[in-house]
């Protein structure tokens, strides 16, 4: 064997062990099928457009992965997440699952510690009155949470690098979540039923080729995608409209305009990563800052700023699957923030 593939061979083996071992690094229920077959009956999915006349209560957004990580894990599916979904909504008192969405299949996610995975996302709703499954009963009655603590995978949240801001507001805020923020003064996120996803821009002056104008616009294509995603699973819209898809006409709703840029965009180093990276090297870079405007008056009411540092770990993962994974990241964290900020929270570190 030669010694290029006898390392690779190497590398992949002691990867694969070492992955093994910690177990995933996102929360994965393991539901058994009589508990999942009754949880499709009791947890209906719902859309937003068919709710006109309905009367609900959104609970909180909501999240589950289906992870294969070991050899004898059942390959990752929608089903399997959305069955965790349901899970999840019972544990909350929810009777039913709003703007479902999945996202990309992943492959060999580091961030995850998955050799594949699906995550999709809802609203947790009560429908009517009545409410199902305390949190109690249903942990008794057969889903079983694993979780890892490991940090050895995966990108990180760094400070952002010189963020600029936008229309004179300036992320200056740390927040758990959304990285820098900064927040206009009588900013009210819940008077706001219509946001507008415009396409991304990526600002990063490195940029400079026809290869990193290629990777820079499938980076940002797919971030706003995830954004928008996000956002309709979210529920904190009745409208979400993606600007690269439809044209939005201005009516009596009050609404906000998400311009986002990719201020950094850096693919690391491929054979640094292989050979190195369990001491960090070869990682990708990325950072985007966000800008919502008030449609009506043009005013920036809302900025953030978010950075992440990719994979550190010893296999070489391909750098647009790294990229596109820090900003999914960041697309569901700003999401996590705006929710958190529709309840009144305010921008907090911990």
């Amino acid at each position: 064997m030669k010694p290029q593939v006898a390392s690779l061979a190497l590398v992949l083996v002691v990867g694969a062990l070492e992955a093994s071992c910690v177990g995933p690094r996102v929360e994965v229920v393991r539901v058994n099928p009589t508990e999942a077959e009754k949880l499709r009956k009791e947890i209906a999915l719902y859309e937003s457009e068919k709710m006109t006349g309905v009367t609900y209560k959104v609970l909180e957004p909501i999240e589950a992965t289906s992870c294969k990580l070991k050899l004898w894990d059942p390959t990752a599916s929608e089903q399997d997440a959305t069955d965790q979904l349901r899970f999840k909504a019972a544990e909350l008192g929810a009777n039913g699952l709003l703007n479902i969405s999945c996202g990309r299949k992943q492959m060999t996610s580091l961030t995850k510690n998955c050799w594949e995975s699906i995550t999709c996302n809802a609203a947790a709703i009560q429908v009517g009155a009545e409410a199902i499954g305390p949190r109690e009963e249903r942990e008794r009655q057969g889903g079983r949470v694993e979780r890892s603590r490991s940090q050895f995978f995966g990108g990180r949240r760094t400070s952002p690098d010189e963020p600029l801001g936008v229309g004179g507001l300036k992320p200056a805020l740390e927040d758990k979540d959304a990285g820098l923020v900064g927040i206009a003064p009588e900013f009210n996120l819940g008077s706001y039923r219509v946001i507008l996803v415009d396409r991304v821009s990526v600002t990063d002056a490195s940029v400079k080729d026809e290869a990193d104008r290629r990777l820079a616009t499938e980076v940002a294509a797919s971030f706003q995608a995830e954004i928008v995603r996000q956002l309709r699973a979210s529920a904190l819209f009745t409208r979400v409209v993606n600007l690269a898809e439809t044209e939005y006409r201005p009516d009596h709703e009050k609404a906000l305009k998400l311009e986002g840029k990719i201020s950094r965009l850096g693919e690391g180093s491929w054979g640094e990563r292989h050979y190195f990276g369990a001491f960090g090297a070869g990682r990708t870079r990325a950072q985007a800052e966000i800008g919502f405007v008030d449609v009506q008056s043009g005013q920036t009411v809302l900025v953030t700023a978010d950075r992440r540092i990719g994979s550190s770990a010893v296999l070489g993962v391909a750098s647009r699957d790294d990229l596109k994974e820090s900003f999914d990241e960041m697309a569901r964290d700003l999401v996590k923030f705006l929710w958190r900020l529709s309840k009144g929270d305010g921008p907090t570190k911990e």
